[in-house]
């Protein structure tokens, strides 16, 4: 585990690491690519969506926040109100036959959804 920041003394301070073998980090890299480059071709994505999309990241976000704050306070318009929401644990949390599933319905092929499901069922954290 690596110590992340905050309180030494509280597990949720630290992540695991992950260790795979260089042939599966090619091969899930390649997989990824190509499933990221599907997936903009196909404006799968929303467009809000700045996590993990090439050229764009949570900075997006912050300009846009800014941008709307700057126009409340020119436009004097009252109060202006903002979310800000943490998943904890999000990528364990995630029901994996209903992203099979979902991969399905927006056109992924059957083959790609099971090389996924093999990686999946084949992966472990030490």
């Amino acid at each position: 585990m690596i110590y992340k920041k905050g309180d030494i003394e509280n597990p949720e301070n630290y992540r695991p690491i992950a260790l795979a073998n260089t042939t599966m980090k090619l091969f899930t890299h390649i997989v990824e690519k190509r499933l990221s480059t599907w997936a903009e071709a196909n404006s799968i994505l929303p467009e809000a969506q700045a996590g993990f999309r090439k050229g764009r990241s949570c900075l997006d976000h912050v300009h846009t926040l800014n941008t709307a704050v700057q126009i409340a306070l020119s436009e004097n318009r009252g109060r202006l109100y903002a979310l800000f929401i943490d998943f904890k644990q999000a990528f364990p949390s995630v029901e994996h036959n209903l992203l099979w599933e979902i991969l399905q319905q927006i056109g992924i092929s059957g083959k790609i959804i099971r090389v996924l499901q093999k990686i999946y069922a084949r992966a472990n954290t030490k």
